[in-house]
């Protein structure tokens, strides 16, 4: 354990040498059979559970602030508190991160939702468009659709309120 403080420490102290002030480590065990930090690993080595990898960051941290290497350290709901950050857009995000993910699925959720909406739409101004059973016969053969005929009765009310309006200018 010692050794691999060693390497990150030393990691920490050469980018904060090239000019970086932030590092951001991403502290939940592997899965079973992925590997971090180094490649490959023994069969016979344990995972450590997300706490005490959690712990193991904290004292490698620790560590490097009474070097001098550290200068501060937080968990990223202590960092968006400290910045004020109010939504999932002003995070900053990691690839293989839990929320890009989940951002990205409900994005992909909300244009799935859109895309049936405007199919909808599409089908039922189809229907629309269709002849209707409705249909009944003039005395001159031609046809007059249910459709039709509200038309006539929208027109019919607009030029009653349109008169309406003109007497309420006239007053």
């Amino acid at each position: 354990t010692s050794v691999y403080h060693e390497i990150m420490l030393g990691y920490l102290d050469y980018v904060k040498q090239r000019g970086y002030v932030y590092a951001h480590i991403w502290a939940c065990p592997p899965h079973e059979g992925d590997d971090y930090i180094f490649h490959c690993h023994p069969e016979n080595q344990k995972t450590p559970k997300p706490k005490r990898l959690q712990e193991w960051y904290k004292t490698i941290l620790d560590k490097g602030q009474a070097e001098g290497i550290v200068f501060e350290y937080k968990n990223i709901f202590a960092m968006c508190n400290d910045e004020d950050m109010r939504s999932a857009v002003d995070t900053y995000y990691c690839d293989g991160d839990f929320w890009p993910q989940q951002l990205e699925d409900s994005i992909k959720e909300l244009e799935r939702e859109e895309q049936e909406q405007r199919q909808l739409e599409e089908k039922e101004m189809q229907e629309a468009d269709e002849p209707n059973e409705e249909d009944s016969s003039t005395t001159d053969g031609k046809k007059n659709s249910s459709k039709a005929k509200g038309q006539k009765k929208a027109n019919s009310k607009n030029k009653k309120n349109q008169t309406k309006r003109n007497a309420a200018k006239k007053i």
